[in-house]
């Protein structure tokens, strides 16, 4: 079985199954969904345009695009608020506590992932960690 590596492709799919998870639990009733999403501009921002920039930044840092470092922290570092604002401030039992937690350990995955990655280009390994 090989060895799972923390890199910029585990990052980068990490942060598009997050992403893929958080429009799912957005528009898992798609006519509310939409409604509450393109009612004013920060739900346009915030639940369309965020979430398919986070899809699209893991399939950046998946092929290893200039900048990837940078995008996915900032996508990621979204994904992990998101996790946490459902974990900790939204009363919507416990299945939205556990899609919290599961988004933001895959945030956690993403950037750890693309600070390994870097870290690695500039010939720091695992090894003097």
């Amino acid at each position: 079985m090989p060895a799972i590596t923390l890199d910029n492709r585990t990052g980068g799919l990490a942060l598009v199954v997050g992403y893929v998870i958080l429009i799912a639990a957005l528009f898992r009733d798609p006519t509310n969904g939409l409604a509450t999403a393109t009612a004013t501009v920060q739900g346009i921002v915030f639940f369309v345009a965020l979430p398919v920039l986070g899809v699209a930044s893991g399939v950046y840092a998946y092929v290893d695009g200039p900048l990837q470092t940078l995008v996915t922290l900032l996508t990621g570092t979204y994904l992990a608020t998101v996790g946490i604002a459902l974990t900790l401030f939204l009363s919507g039992g416990p299945l939205l506590t556990v899609v919290g937690l599961v988004l933001f350990g895959l945030a956690a995955v993403a950037i750890l992932g693309a600070l390994m990655s870097a870290l690695s280009s500039l010939g720091l390994n695992e090894s003097l960690l």
